[in-house]
């Protein structure tokens, strides 16, 4: 018997964006008693920076019904979507652009001669094209601080790339790369590098020698090992990881070396290992002052017990993903059968917690010291019993137990009260304690497959529940 449930995944995929096939034509108004001079060509509202007021009355989906010659002052140009194919040379006579982006128009190459005009351009955006290689008069856009090339064809950067001396972001992400130029070292501006879904197979090292790096992402690539120290590493903020090769934990990124360090993703990278550098982690002293990572996964990491003394003193940590992929299974992924009372015992800030489908068959004494947990994931294990201790997370909101040996829930489960979900299939449930009235919050309880014989009576006492599913239960809906 099935009440309101709908099993199925929901994906909230944002769309692309919508780009208008109308074009138009621009007037200025007077601000301040001043007429300025038009700024923004083809842009979206959010594209312009001046105070221009646009009215658009131009009826053309192309842009060669456009002169851009005709177009001296603009700043600021928008050609994202147009299918056009080809980079339009004419672009090369606007001396003033600042800003330009002509994603997703399928152009395969650009001319030399566009760039050496462009001299004051600051952001740049080429992303979803079909480039195979970037012209090497790219480089001399001394005041360039945006690059974007997001998922074209490249295989490789022009060797001068360092010459963009004020480059502060830069995103490489989604080509063929298999390696980056070292002249990318003598950037000392660049601040954030997203190196991901390339083929990188070794850290480059123009990378270790970037000095200033806050964000780096080299995720999705076939790196094997990341034991070399990064000069950047007392300023690194955030750092993706996840799937790769790695097969040694790279415990360095633990020590005080890497104390701003807040985001740190080394999931997926399921060849991990244990070395004698992990075992003999003295936490005691590189934990005096790691307090400021907060969000830390580790998923699919083919980790065990012995490895897991990183955890110890992680004072600031507010998510914890230490779990699988509900198809992974064990023998890729983690395997944590326990984890030892006081392995997070200063994790007390934790707000999600995720050991699911690790063969976890103790409940993590820790846990009742996280106070301000929101949303707790222990499914997929060998649990057959909760603590009272369990009662104590007032603050709970979404909990997921699901596919566990549970055969009974605390006498005072009803003290969750700030719980909204609560997914407790594939247990071996045959009753409900009383107190389970008191969830007046529970909007989503998943009962299915589990040994109940009848409709638990607390039911009619959830007022916010939308959706509960009983399928695969002894319950005959005839007597009830």
């Amino acid at each position: 018997m099935k009440w309101k449930m709908d099993r199925s995944q929901n994906e909230n995929l944002a769309p692309e964006e919508s780009i208008s096939e109308e074009l138009s034509k621009y007037k200025t108004k007077t601000v301040n008693g001043v007429n300025p001079k038009l700024q923004t060509l083809l842009g979206r509202e959010q594209d312009i920076y001046s105070h221009t007021e646009v009215s658009s009355s131009i009826d053309s989906k192309h842009l060669e019904n456009i002169r851009l010659t005709e177009f001296k002052n603009v700043t600021n140009l928008n050609i994202r979507g147009k299918s056009l194919g080809q980079f339009p040379v004419e672009i090369k006579t606007l001396y003033t652009l600042q800003n330009l982006d002509v994603s997703c128009n399928n152009i395969v190459s650009i001319p030399e001669s566009v760039f050496s005009s462009l001299q004051c351009l600051k952001t740049l955006k080429l992303s979803r094209n079909k480039l195979n290689e970037l012209p090497v008069t790219i480089c001399s856009l001394k005041h360039l601080k945006i690059l974007n090339v997001f998922q074209n064809n490249l295989s490789y950067l022009p060797e001068d790339f360092g010459q963009l001396k004020s480059l502060e972001n830069l995103d490489v992400s989604v080509n063929n790369l298999h390696s980056l130029p070292p002249s990318l070292e003598h950037i000392f501006t660049l601040y954030a590098l997203n190196v991901s879904f390339n083929k990188l197979e070794e850290l480059p090292q123009c990378i270790v020698n970037l000095k200033n790096l806050v964000k780096l992402n080299v995720s999705h690539n076939r790196l094997i090992s990341f034991d070399r120290m990064l000069k950047c590493c007392s300023k690194l903020v955030k750092l993706d990881l996840s799937h790769n090769n790695l097969s040694l934990f790279p415990s360095w990124l633990f020590e005080d070396h890497c104390m701003w360090l807040k985001d740190l993703n080394l999931s997926y990278n399921c060849r991990m290992e244990a070395s004698s550098k992990t075992l003999s982690f003295n936490t005691s002293v590189k934990y005096l002052r790691k307090k400021l990572l907060k969000s830390l996964n580790v998923s699919n990491c083919k980790l065990t017990l012995p490895m897991l003394t990183f955890l110890e003193g992680l004072q600031g940590l507010e998510v914890l993903d230490l779990g699988n992929e509900a198809d992974t299974g064990r023998r890729c992924g983690n395997v944590i059968w326990v984890l030892p009372s006081g392995q997070l015992s200063l994790s007390t800030r934790l707000r999600k917690l995720v050991i699911c489908n690790v063969g976890l068959t103790e409940f993590p004494e820790d846990v009742k010291g996280m106070m301000a947990l929101d949303v707790l994931d222990l499914g997929g294990n060998e649990l057959s019993f909760l603590p009272a201790s369990f009662c104590k997370l007032k603050n709970l909101r979404r909990c997921v137990l699901s596919r566990n040996q549970l055969d009974s829930l605390p006498s005072d489960f009803g003290q969750l009260a700030s719980l909204e979900e609560l997914w407790l299939d594939g247990n071996k449930l045959s009753t409900l304690p009383d107190s389970f009235a008191a969830l007046r919050m529970l909007k989503i309880l998943d009962l299915y497959s589990n040994a109940l014989c009848e409709v638990p009576a607390c039911m009619k006492f959830l007022p916010s529940v939308q959706a509960i599913d009983l399928e695969l239960n002894f319950i005959d809906m005839e007597d009830q």
